[in-house]
């Protein structure tokens, strides 16, 4: 059976979204195709189905054609798409470009042009072409490129470059880890298939597993895949004798043990399961992936930078939401995997490796309205990466825009219920699932009540649910039994029903009203402003700022060292604008409460910023990472990244000037 490219495109769609129906019309746009071709596709689909024996799961009505089924038959299917008889799928030049660079990263030989041109069914001619862009990215990547008139062509690269750049090219295309989807990748198909790699990872996976669970990490699913990739073309090189020789013991990760010691266990575990020798310079070259990938629990240092792009992120959500009248801000599991996905593609780009995002024009005419609310305010996301997002990168943070805004409007008549109880979480989740399973209601939250107040200032929600007596002013809460009998029933219908009137008679209205501060009171304090401090360098800069917050009791001795330690760790990254940084450093280094300071240098300092330096203005941050009041910060930072409002701020002389502007600005807003 014969599919094209495009066919395979077309199936990709309908297997992304079972049980969506689309109109021939509307794969046409998308497919650039007339509708009597897509008519043509959808016969061969067909086929498709009926050869694997799922015909049933294709249904085809005046609405359109749709695909059903469970996760694990649509898993097949995806599968089976992907045929391993490349020319059965007629490769795309660029497809085949990377098969090549493939096949001769894995090959112990010469490859010559008649092998290349039989096994991926084009002429010696096409062949040649490929070859000279080989050639040149090779070059571009520092790589030797040589060929024998007698013998083919082959690589000059050391081991461990050589799998790195295997790693780069496959990572570097499986787009599905950055899109939540689960589609077969037709180059690790390639790898496995003709190299045996499938027996690898089953065994890789496991132990990662265990690994996993075993130190209590919280991987991302990039990170995951790369290091198991990473960990399965390392056994299949070294199956045929392929060692790494040249990794410098020098690292930049040498002072963690912890990925040495998890390099040691993985490779003495897969010699007892596959036998293979390995030396000093595999584990090296293991404890490299794992450092990078993040395959060890967060340092202060590390949850320091995580704080920076915490802070980003939750200015990003906040700007786009008030421009969207949507809280985005308020989803914090979505931010907490938009701030993942940030941090995934961030390593990408340090190893120069660039997602292409398919769905960049489709999104973009489908969301005008929130693609430009995005691309208004990128920059915001771009501070705390320290990269200029690509028009790919910016489709991928319009995906998460997207689902946020698709989640608050299908959750909107939900009312959203805090579960208190006294008595243990056990409890307290059996009476959530009671009420999810009488009510139609959103759990966003369960907590003791010793936590209450602070579960109350994180989450927006209609009302509380409690075990026990509360003393809540203003806030609607409700005694229940943890058995949920009948009397509380009757009570909690009639509060749901009026908490639903209220949010319909409202929605028009909160639709267009901004997103409301979290905190009446001013997040700096006179106390806490300096002018005119005398400092040598970033160093002293810090502890002035610092000092004034360690003054109030705000901060310990050991949250400025923290600062210190971040920046030396990680760089300049703190300096967010021209002659701006905000430095901090994680809330376990000796944060007691929060608090902002900022201050004035009499002299500039270089903290070693390429463009923004030297510094003139320093604040320093002192949060726990949920709290609300960050967003008078964010006001902040982007007034003080205003060139226009940081001249007027310059001239002035006095703590008490700068209070009195910056909060009349804050009015302005």
């Amino acid at each position: 059976m014969y599919m094209n490219k495009q066919t395979s495109e077309m199936l990709k769609i309908l297997l992304n979204s079972p049980g969506q129906y689309f109109t021939c019309e509307a794969l046409a746009e998308y497919l650039h195709v007339s509708t009597r071709t897509i008519r043509n596709y959808m016969t061969t689909i067909r086929d498709f189905m009926n050869q694997n024996g799922k015909e049933a799961l294709l249904q085809q009505s005046e609405g359109g054609i749709c695909v059903t089924g469970t996760a694990e038959e649509l898993w097949m299917l995806s599968r089976a798409s992907v045929d391993h008889e490349f020319y059965l799928y007629r490769l795309a030049p660029t497809e085949r470009f990377v098969m090549i660079l493939i096949t001769l990263l894995m090959s112990d030989t010469y490859c010559t042009l008649n092998d290349l041109a039989e096994k991926f069914k084009v002429s010696r001619g096409t062949i040649l072409k490929d070859m000279e862009k080989v050639r040149r990215y090779l070059e571009r990547q520092g790589i030797s490129f040589g060929s024998l008139m007698n013998k083919g062509y082959s690589l000059d690269i050391h081991e461990n470059e050589r799998r790195s750049l295997l790693v780069r090219l496959v990572q570097g295309t499986l787009e599905s880890a950055y899109m939540g989807e689960e589609q077969e990748n037709i180059y690790w198909k390639y790898l496995r298939d003709e190299y045996g790699l499938e027996i690898y990872r089953r065994e890789v996976r496991m132990l990662l597993l265990e690994e996993e669970r075993n130190q209590k990490l919280n991987v991302s699913d990039s990170c995951f895949e790369e290091v198991q990739f990473t960990i399965v073309i390392s056994l299949a090189r070294m199956k045929h004798g392929h060692l790494v020789d040249r990794m410098d013991k020098e690292q930049p990760f040498t002072g963690m043990y912890p990925v040495f010691e998890m390099a040691e266990r993985l490779w003495s575990r897969m010699h007892a399961i596959f036998h293979f020798p390995y030396t000093e310079q595999e584990e090296l070259f293991l404890a490299h992936a794992l450092y990078e990938c993040r395959f060890y629990k967060d340092g202060a240092a590390d949850r320091a930078r995580d704080m920076q792009m915490h802070v980003a992120v939750t200015g990003f959500l906040t700007q786009v939401g008030k421009e969207l009248s949507l809280p985005l801000c308020e989803d914090m599991q979505a931010a907490d995997q938009l701030e993942k996905h940030l941090k995934d593609i961030a390593k990408a780009h340090r190893e120069g490796i660039h997602f292409q995002n398919e769905y960049r024009e489709p999104m973009q005419k489908a969301y005008p309205v929130y693609y430009e609310a995005v691309k208004r305010n990128i920059y915001m996301l771009e501070r705390g990466i320290g990269y200029s997002c690509s028009e790919d990168d910016l489709t991928f943070i319009l995906f998460h825009v997207v689902a946020i805004a698709e989640r608050y409007y299908q959750s909107y008549q939900k009312p959203g219920v805090v579960v208190v109880c006294h008595t243990g979480i056990g409890t307290a989740c059996f009476l959530a699932e009671q009420l999810k399973n009488n009510f139609n209601i959103r759990i966003v939250a369960i907590t003791s009540r010793h936590k209450l107040e602070e579960t109350m200032n994180l989450y927006d929600f209609d009302l509380v649910v409690s075990t026990v007596t509360l003393n809540l002013q203003g806030i609607t809460w409700i005694k229940v039994s943890p058995m949920l009998e009948d009397n509380d029933i009757l009570a909690l219908q009639k509060i749901f029903l009026n908490l639903r009137k209220q949010k319909w008679k409202h929605k028009n209205n909160s639709m267009t009203e901004p997103v409301a501060e979290a905190e009446d009171v001013f997040v700096l304090e006179p106390q806490n402003i300096s002018m005119d401090a005398a400092c040598r360098d970033w160093q002293s800069a810090i502890d002035a700022a610092g000092g004034l917050l360690q003054k109030q009791g705000v901060i310990t001795a050991e949250y400025i060292q923290g600062m210190k330690e971040a920046v030396e760790k990680y760089g300049p990254y703190c300096v967010f604008c021209p002659g701006v940084a905000l430095v901090h450093a994680s809330p376990e280094n000796g944060v007691n409460r929060f608090g902002v300071s900022l201050v004035k240098l009499k002299e500039p300092v270089r903290f070693g910023h390429e463009s923004n330096d030297p510094v003139i203005w320093v604040i320093c941050l002192a949060s726990e990472e949920r709290n609300p009041r960050l967003q008078q910060l964010l006001g902040i930072m982007n007034l003080m990244s205003d060139p226009q409002a940081r001249k007027e701020l310059d001239k002035l002389t006095t703590a008490q000037e700068v209070l009195q502007y910056l909060i009349e600005r804050k009015m302005e807003e």
